[in-house]
């Protein structure tokens, strides 16, 4: 009898382990089916070389986002404010690498990764110096919905914004580590002025396409490869697409905000699986010791 009961502790405890982590974190799908992620995002120009408020080669794009969806096949679950699932967040920085057109003229753009950015991250993070090279995008979850791209209390610079998206658990870093061709981060513009953006609402600012593969992942969760949505086309670990948004109209510290679509292949490592199959064996073998015994 008293083996049973602790059987059926242990047991319970492995299943209230796996019900705590999937009642509170990411529900991705654990087949490794190409999974959309949408989200809003705000960014803003870092003056680096040019015009003030136009986007130049050298200047930098810093900001942040949250996913609000994830899309498996017909299933759609929101996730993040106002749901039982943690926020999945981002932060980014990237440099302007070339640029075409400009002035009374569209501008076309590519970036590349912005060194400060992954020393900035290794610092945050507490990595080893040189180990976030190549990263663009850190990515968090958090319990706690507090993520805002607009001014609220005492969250008014795009510092205290930015904090709402990296205050929770780290997750990954991606950008560009030279693994695939699909690595690639682009951009089309109706104007180089960040200053120009300025119909509420208006989503026919700009487009722009990337593809990166994890530099540091710190979760329990792989990302298989997936098709790039760049020119390149090879395969990446994270694949995203979006137009630009003008913000006027909210009151924000940032200068553009942003529609995104990611597109990635989520997979729990095996020590996540090994858990969840150590309970329903536990489950099982106690269901027949039961039966054995009556």
């Amino acid at each position: 009898m008293k083996g049973k009961l602790v059987g059926l502790a242990m047991v319970g405890a492995l299943v209230l382990a796996t019900n705590a982590f999937a009642a509170s974190a990411i529900p991705f799908s654990s087949s490794g089916a190409p999974t959309l992620l949408s989200d809003n995002s705000a960014e803003t120009l870092i003056n680096m070389a040019g015009g003030a408020t136009t986007l130049d080669v050298g200047d930098v794009l810093r900001g942040m986002f949250e996913i609000g969806s994830i899309e498996t096949g017909s299933t759609t679950t929101n996730i993040g404010s106002g749901t039982t699932y943690n926020e999945l967040t981002g932060y980014f920085e990237v440099q302007v690498a070339t640029k075409t057109g400009g002035g009374s003229l569209p501008a076309s753009y590519t970036f590349a990764p912005y060194a400060p950015f992954a020393t900035q991250m290794e610092t945050m993070l507490g990595k080893t110096a040189g180990s976030l090279t190549g990263a663009m995008v850190s990515f968090f979850q958090d319990p706690s919905q507090n993520y805002s791209r607009i001014r609220t209390g005492a969250l008014t610079t795009v510092n205290d914004l930015i904090g709402t998206a990296t205050d929770g658990t780290y997750m990954w870093t991606l950008g560009f580590t030279g693994a695939s061709t699909g690595e690639a981060w682009s951009a089309f513009s109706f104007s180089d002025d960040v200053g120009a953006f300025t119909a509420p609402g208006a989503s026919n600012g700009g487009l722009f396409n990337y593809g990166l593969d994890v530099v540091d992942n710190a979760s329990s969760v792989i990302l298989l490869p997936v098709v790039s949505s760049t020119a390149a086309s090879g395969l990446v670990s994270l694949s995203g697409s979006g137009s630009l948004i003008s913000p006027t109209g909210f009151d924000t510290p940032f200068d553009v905000y942003d529609n995104v679509d990611m597109t990635v292949a989520p997979v729990p490592e095996p020590s996540t699986l090994l858990l969840l199959g150590a309970g329903l064996l536990g489950l099982g073998m106690f269901g027949r010791s039961r039966k054995n015994n009556c």
